[in-house]
């Protein structure tokens, strides 16, 4: 599990895992995780679809933006569906957390958010990302 925890947002990305038959035959669309997003004021669990490999440069993009703070930005997105996501946004030091969640199974709820948060509040996030390996969550 990741874990980013801010001033008001708790963000958890785990239960992730792909196909080892999709990975080899090169099939997109062959991975998911789950994304819990909960602040004082609500809290939103879905699970995302999306390819295994996406995840991973998702990751790397948001240690990079992290380690130059430089301008820029890293999505990980549904290419089809429900079109859900995680967007980090850095600007001068900050970085701007949103995205898009939904109840895939109940369809009862939608949810958007942002978070801005200094760069030093990604530093434990920073860390545990950059051991994942997504060849570690194959099924």
């Amino acid at each position: 599990m990741f874990e980013l925890q801010g001033s008001n947002l708790l963000l958890k990305i785990d239960d992730i895992y792909s196909y080892k038959d999709d990975v080899k035959l090169g099939v997109p669309n062959n991975g998911f995780f789950t994304l819990t997003v909960e602040t004082k004021l609500y809290k939103g669990i879905s699970k995302l679809e999306i390819d295994i490999k996406d995840l991973q440069l998702f990751f790397s993009d948001v240690i990079h933006l992290w380690t130059t703070l430089n301008k820029g930005e890293a999505i990980i997105k549904e290419p089809f569906g429900y079109n859900q996501y995680l967007q980090f946004k850095s600007n001068g030091g900050f970085f701007d957390i949103t995205g898009e969640i939904c109840d895939v199974y109940g369809c009862s709820y939608k949810m958007t958010f942002f978070e801005r948060l200094d760069q030093s509040y990604l530093n434990s996030f920073i860390n545990q990302i950059k051991k994942f390996n997504y060849n570690d969550h194959l099924r």
